[in-house]
């Protein structure tokens, strides 16, 4: 691991306006030592691709133009940088009508797949001539030219760590001894056939992963429109606190169960690295937030719940062949491109929770597949408990569920997580409010060092319960 070496991505809605591109510069002054940059498409400039390749119409590409145009007049002061991001501007949206074939309704998919990586092409582009000019020394890389392989399908590949970080140790690595600052697209990589292939929702927080791993960085950090890892959604619990540090564990089961944070695919390439991943959110500068590490030293007495509201769960009356239709449930689900948040077994019945919106067409699957006696039950919510302080203190589950009960709120479906820190219930979409708040106040029972950050930035001790 080089302790020289950080690895920074900033998403789009850090770059929605002038100050926040401002904002960029100041952060990568004070950061020490080499570094190198990920960095999303503008904010909403890959949603606005994505409807132009749907509709064809001519004002959402002139829409996507005009943004670029207007926050690259409004940034660069001088001329010659404006003339030169406009020409920059020109060319790339040649590129894309050259691209797309204005009478061929049906946009083949690897084209399609090219044609949404235009916002970080030209936010990479922009970011670059306002860092030289306020003589941060910057290199603008497309995934191409850093050398980013990707393998798998097209809209949710994976990156080839091994021929990605060889190729970065050749291409990216130089610049930062040369003391330049490399600026590579998020969001994709390429095939060996030199096709265009996106890693799907997140790809910038996961392609920096991935770059952060290749060339060994000492700390990966994301800035994000939040401000890390909280014990709770706050705009649900009102004393959630900061969680200043969790483990890689805990950060993968809270994303599972719905902390918007970020993605369980973000840890992946991190696993075993030693390599840290910390949160900010840009008024952070480069400290507080939630640092994410691989274990941590001391108690475990952090706990964070976190929830999706709306769920929908299919019951499968199984009787005594529970385990062979579990297995054969969740296959055919998996075939159809259904995953589910969970899939458990117990008492002669199966259960499978699922989002909402897969519901029917999961049901449709297991009776076409032969599985019968199925029943789904909607308007549900899906609560995740999560923390190490569940390993060294098993009565606090027990506890949370009396707890529940002698609130009236009943319990559709329970079960553990994959990695030993985390469990999860069921309930009434109804009763989640109630639920979490009654959690919360149980598991923060005992927590140390727990904060609560304000809107304004100042840190306060959380209320007594």
């Amino acid at each position: 691991m080089n302790d020289g070496i950080r690895v920074l991505k900033f998403g789009g809605s850090c770059m929605s306006d002038p100050e926040g591109i401002r904002r960029i510069g100041e952060i990568l002054s004070l950061v020490p030592g080499k570094k190198a940059v990920v960095l999303s498409a503008i904010k909403d400039s890959t949603d606005l691709l994505k409807s132009y390749l749907e509709e064809r119409s001519r004002s959402i590409i002139s829409d996507f133009r005009m943004r670029h145009s207007i926050l690259a007049s409004e940034l660069l002061t001088e001329p010659s940088d404006r003339e030169a991001f406009e020409g920059m501007l020109e060319r790339e949206m040649g590129r894309l009508r050259r691209l797309l074939d204005e009478d061929d309704e049906a946009v083949p998919l690897w084209v399609r797949e090219h044609a949404i990586t235009y916002g970080e092409r030209l936010s990479v582009g922009l970011v670059c001539l306002y860092l030289n000019r306020m003589g941060i020394v910057s290199v603008p890389m497309s995934s191409e030219e850093a050398g980013i392989a990707a393998v798998g399908e097209l809209g949710n590949a994976e990156a080839d760590l091994e021929r990605t970080g060889r190729n970065l140790m050749k291409k990216v690595i130089p610049a930062m001894e040369e003391g330049k600052v490399p600026v590579i697209t998020g969001f994709y990589g390429v095939l060996d056939d030199g096709r265009t292939a996106t890693f799907g929702r997140n790809g910038s927080d996961y392609l920096a992963a991935v770059i952060a791993r290749s060339v060994q960085a000492s700390e990966l950090v994301l800035y994000k429109d939040v401000r890390g890892f909280m014990s709770a959604d706050p705009t649900i619990v009102p004393d959630a606190y900061m969680l200043d540090e969790i483990t890689f564990e805990e950060g993968i089961e809270l994303s599972h169960f719905g902390a918007k944070v970020l993605h369980p695919r973000t840890f992946s390439p991190l696993v075993g690295s030693g390599i840290p991943i910390r949160v900010l959110n840009m008024s952070d500068g480069h400290s507080g937030g939630t640092r994410i590490v691989g274990s941590r030293d001391g108690p475990c007495d952090i706990m964070s719940l976190a929830s999706r509201d709306g769920v929908s769960l299919i019951v499968i009356d199984a009787g005594k062949e529970a385990a062979s239709i579990l297995c054969a449930a969740y296959g055919v689900l998996s075939s159809r491109g259904i995953f589910p948040y969970s899939v458990s077994s117990s008492d002669g019945s199966v259960g499978i929770v699922l989002d909402p919106c897969e519901g029917p067409r999961a049901m449709l699957a297991l009776e076409e597949a032969g599985i019968r006696r199925i029943r789904i039950d909607e308007d549900l919510a899906m609560i995740g408990i999560v923390g190490g302080r569940l390993k060294e203190d098993p009565s606090l589950l027990g506890t949370c569920l009396i707890d529940l009960i002698e609130g009236d709120i009943p319990v559709s479906m329970s079960g553990s997580g994959g990695t030993g820190t985390a469990y999860y219930l069921v309930v009434e979409r109804i009763d989640l409010v109630d639920a979490l708040r009654s959690l919360h106040r149980r598991i923060s029972e005992g927590a140390q060092d727990r904060s609560l950050s304000s809107g304004d930035g100042i840190r306060l001790s959380p209320p007594v319960p």
